[in-house]
């Protein structure tokens, strides 16, 4: 991958992955210690993290996808001038 966007953004989406993974897995692992006592665990905010890594690579790539949308446009536009350049000559 060429676009940093794209390659930073898979990364954060890959990572976003594994942290939601963890966080499950941490969140069983408390509920089913002994010394679990009923609290909420909502109080720790840990889905926040993975939520925010997702958010990031999902503007990532996005912002990937655009700029090399932009480029492909450009292109082209470039072309057709060129080409109605060299037919007007």
């Amino acid at each position: 991958m060429k676009n940093t966007s794209y390659r930073y953004g898979t990364y954060a989406l890959i990572t976003s992955f594994f942290l939601f993974f963890i966080v499950q897995m941490f969140r069983a692992y408390i509920e089913l210690s002994p010394e679990f006592l009923g609290e909420n665990l909502g109080e720790y905010y840990l889905t926040y993290f993975p939520m925010s890594a997702l958010i990031l690579g999902l503007v990532l790539l996005i912002h990937g996808w655009w700029t090399e949308d932009e480029k492909k446009q450009r292109e082209k536009l470039f072309a057709k001038n060129q080409q109605e350049s060299n037919e007007s000559v």
